[in-house]
């Protein structure tokens, strides 16, 4: 069981060391007898050890877009460039077609969970009745590099020209200078 735990968590790095697991444990573990979970997930860690690509350190890196396409269908959806800084803008398929009917956007940027070399997350949100309940949805998120004017400007531009028909009549926007 455990060189098959090896041998699956190298061909897999990518997903959680707990469903890799799970997946093995199912077809050798009987119920009497429990696996040690720490020393599997420590098995699987180790096997996966410098399997991993580096994580960037400037904007200047390869996107392995048939890598996203596998891994997260249909939501990648552009690289967006403003001179040297580098913005990625992801949403479904679903996302988008919502997005161009919503008649507001609310967008929200926030800078404590990214980590460098992007230094902000913009979302953009709506709300959707659902019977008698409004609920609030995203739409789509924009890893960003840059925060000036033309930065926001070159995203949105972007985001509005990716989009059908956008119906949107009006932003609400926390506050950002560039914004």
């Amino acid at each position: 069981m455990k060189a098959e735990l090896k041998t699956k968590a190298a061909e897999n790095i990518f997903p959680p060391a707990s469903t890799i697991i799970a997946d093995v444990v199912d077809r050798h573990v009987t119920a009497d007898q429990p696996p040690a979970a720490r020393a599997l997930h420590m098995a699987c860690s180790r096997a996966r050890g410098g399997l991993r690509p580096e994580d960037p350190t400037t904007t200047d890196f390869d996107i392995d877009e048939y890598f996203l396409q596998r891994a997260i269908p249909e939501t990648f959806r552009k690289a967006i460039k403003v001179k040297d800084k580098r913005h990625l803008l992801f949403a479904t398929n679903k996302q988008m077609e919502i997005m161009a009917t919503a008649r507001t956007w609310y967008v929200h940027a926030t800078f404590k969970v990214v980590k460098d070399p992007f230094k902000q997350l913009l979302s953009v949100h709506t709300f959707i009745r659902s019977g008698d309940k409004m609920n609030q949805v995203s739409l789509c998120f924009v890893l960003r590099n840059g925060k000036k004017a033309k930065d926001y400007t070159k995203v949105l531009k972007t985001l509005k020209m990716t989009l059908p028909m956008v119906q949107t009549k009006t932003f609400v926007v926390d506050f950002e200078a560039g914004l």
